[in-house]
Order: structure tokens, then sequence, then C-alpha cells
């Protein structure tokens, strides 16, 4: 239960400084229920400091909203109302309540916390001189620190120890930053280098398969010369080859995609007849499994001023997806409605759909999925990743409706004519 509380709010969206905040955050959060629940038995029942309890009853009782804002991902506000407690509780008790009896000693450990919680330099600064001023206030106002505890040269040492600490936290934090960076950038290098490797095999593997296809071209020409077995392997080559020529182009497109290599050409359209087009070039792959295709379209033109080459990478990847992940004799539907100002494209399949905790990661690229193609299909695992980064590209939006077991309907938006900026 307490590594739950610790770890509430880390996801795989946070980098490594951002998870150790919120750890410390929920820590501290825990140590500071601790403590105010300590002390409302203390001055409740033992120094009968009725207002000082019940003030920090007031605190304890706000201290769950941290983690329910931190477990719907609300950090800053968390972070808020746990900074927001504890200067109430600190600010109210060392000046009005109880001032002079140490409760000011709690104003240096928040120091230290707020330096490792707040990431800008000039916040930390800040918040150091508004935890400077507030520690000395009881002394500088009220005059109830005993003299010989809290004297000026006591309080300057404090003071001067306080200082040199913190500088050298900011300079560590600082050292520890530029060496992270260091090696972001190695390793952004590397990444670039095993892509650029990885593009020049995939384009060298184009050539021996393209050859491999010829071959199996001229073999299946001489098939009066093959016998069943034969020629059952041949379609099994042919297969393969195939499925790993997809495989190699979808990366290809991807890769260029997400380098902006690829050049986008604008022109006028009719929309209807690219989705017709698109449709028919899929119905060999949907009538393998009896799939049977249904078609909407708001008028027989809809004239759409863009890239169609998006257009029917879009749509491609959104058809085949739901051929390969829908069941035998079911329906794939495709619609189109348009106004003067959008595109409002459906594709909906009575396929498998996604469980509701996948939602969020269907358009991420190489992210297993509970789904599986339903005729032995192979998957990339970016066809919809692809659907988004050009859906994007066209200044659109694109999301889903779907439940597990009832099919799923993808939405794509988009403008009806858009200017050359929001392809570039």
């Amino acid at each position: 239960m307490l590594s739950k509380l610790i770890s509430l709010g880390v996801t795989l969206d946070l980098d490594f400084e951002d998870t150790i905040r919120l750890k410390t955050l929920n820590v501290s959060s825990l140590v500071l229920a601790g403590i105010l629940l300590f002390f409302i038995g203390w001055h409740g029942l033992y120094t009968h400091k009725i207002t000082t309890a019940m003030l920090q009853a007031v605190g304890f009782l706000f201290l769950p909203s941290i983690f329910l804002a931190h477990k719907h991902h609300y950090y800053k506000l968390g972070s808020f109302i746990f900074f927001g407690i504890t200067y109430t509780e600190l600010v109210i008790i060392s000046n009005w309540l109880i001032p002079g009896k140490g409760i000011e000693l709690y104003y240096l450990p928040l120091m230290i916390l707020l330096i490792i919680l707040v990431k800008k330099n000039s916040w930390q600064v800040f918040h150091i001189i508004i935890n400077s001023i507030l520690f000395m206030a009881p002394y500088t106002f009220n005059r109830v620190y005993p003299p010989e505890v809290y004297s000026n040269v006591t309080l300057a040492t404090v003071y001067i120890a306080i200082l040199v600490s913190v500088y050298f936290f900011i300079k560590t934090q600082n050292n520890y930053k530029a060496q992270l960076k260091l090696k972001n950038e190695h390793l952004a290098t590397l990444n670039q280098e095993k892509n650029d490797l990885m593009g020049i095999v995939a384009h060298d593997l184009k050539t021996p398969l393209a050859q491999i296809k010829g071959l199996i071209a001229i073999l299946e020409l001489e098939n009066h010369q093959l016998n069943q077995e034969q020629l059952s392997l041949l379609k099994k080559i042919k297969e393969v080859t195939d499925n790993q020529q997809q495989q190699i182009s979808k990366f290809l497109h991807t890769k260029a995609l997400e380098e902006q290599t690829e050049a986008i050409h604008l022109e006028e359209f009719n929309l209807v007849e690219t989705c017709q087009s698109i449709l028919s070039g899929f119905h060999p792959m949907a009538e393998k499994k009896n799939i049977s295709f249904t078609e909407y379209y708001d008028t027989k033109r809809i004239s759409v001023y863009g890239s169609k080459i998006c257009i029917e990478k879009v749509l491609s990847n959104l058809v085949s997806n739901a051929i390969k992940y829908s069941y035998p004799r079911t329906k794939v539907s495709v619609e189109l409605r348009a106004d003067k100002m959008q595109i409002l494209l459906l594709v909906k399949d009575q396929g498998q759909g996604f469980k509701q905790e996948e939602l969020p990661m269907v358009f991420k690229k190489n992210t297993p999925l509970s789904a599986q193609p339903t005729g032995g299909e192979s998957s990339t695992g970016v066809g919809l990743y692809i659907v988004k980064k050009y859906v994007e590209l066209m200044g659109g939006w694109v999301w889903l409706e779907s439940s597990q077991g009832k099919g799923t309907t993808f939405f794509v938006k988009f403008p009806r004519y858009f200017a050359a900026s929001q392809l570039s």
C-alpha cells in the first residue's frame, strides 16, 4: 500500500527527473501527514492548544487531495496543494499560535524540498528568499526567540550554512543536468546512426526481394512443369516476399514521415473518386475473408485541395487494418461527409475492438495491443501511427470509438481546403 502511494501518478510519459520529483512529493506528503497527525494528538490531548490542533486537522484533511490529483495526473495541482498546506500551517503557527517554540525550524527542510521540486533556478532563489523572511519573521517582529538560543550570531551562522548548502546543491544539480544533456545528445546521435543504418539496409533489401519476385514470375510461367506441392511452395515464397516488401515499405514511409523528407504535393481532386479507387484495390484482400464494403458519400463529387498522397495513406492504412482485424463474413463501412470547410471520414469495422485501457496507446508506434489479425495476416505495428502523423500533417484530427468484441470506428476530420504552409 505504501509503495503504491509513493509511486502514485508515475507513468511512462514522465522522464527520469519528473518521476523523482513526483515520488519525492508523495513521500513528503506522507511525512507531512505523519507530522500533522502526531501534533494533532500532542496539542489536542497534552498541551490543550485546541486552535493549533484544529488548524493541523484541517491541513491533514486536505492531504488526500494531493494523491487524488496525482492519480489523475494533475501534478502541478498536487504540488500547489502540498505547499499551500505547508505554508499555511507554518506561517500561522510559527508567527501567531505558538511562536518561538521551534516550529519555525521546519522552514529549513521546506527550503530544501522547494529546491528539489521546483525546476527553474529563478523560482528556487525566490523561494529561498521567501523562506528566509518567514524564518526570521517571529524574531524580527515578535522578539520571541530566547536570546541565548537564537542570537544574531547564531542566526547569521545558520543562514550562511543554508545559503552555502543551497549554492552547492544548485551547482550540483546544474552539473547533473549538463551531464544528462550531453548523454541525451549522444543517445540521439546513436539513434540517428541506427536509423540511417536501418534505412540503408531496408533500401538494399528491396533489390534482392524484387529479383526474387521476378524469378517467381518466371517459374509461374512454367507452371505446367511443376507439381502441386511445388506450386504451393512457390505461392508461400511469393507471400513471404510480398510481406517483406510491405514491411520495408512501411518502415521507409515512417522514417521519411518522421524526418519530413517526403515531398508533399498539393492539388485539387475529387475525394469520392480517390476513396472508391482505394477501396477497389482492397477488394481481393476483403474477398479472402468474405468481408464486404458499404460506402456512403454526401455527394458524387467532393472537391478537395490538398495532398492526395496523405489522404491515400490515411485511408489505405485504416481500411487495411479494418480488414485485418475483422472477423470473416462481416462488413467494413466507409463514409465521407463534407461541409464548406471540413471533411469527416469514418471507417467502421465489426472486428475485435480495443480494451478501454488500450485506447490511449492505439496511435503509438510499436505498441503491443491485445487485438490480433483474424486471418493470420502480418502486422508492422506502425499503421495507426502513420495515420496520426499524416492526419496531423494535414492539419486535422483523428480519434476512435471502440469497445472490445463490438468493433471500432475511426474518425478523421481535416480541412477541405488547406494551404501549403500547413504541410511544411
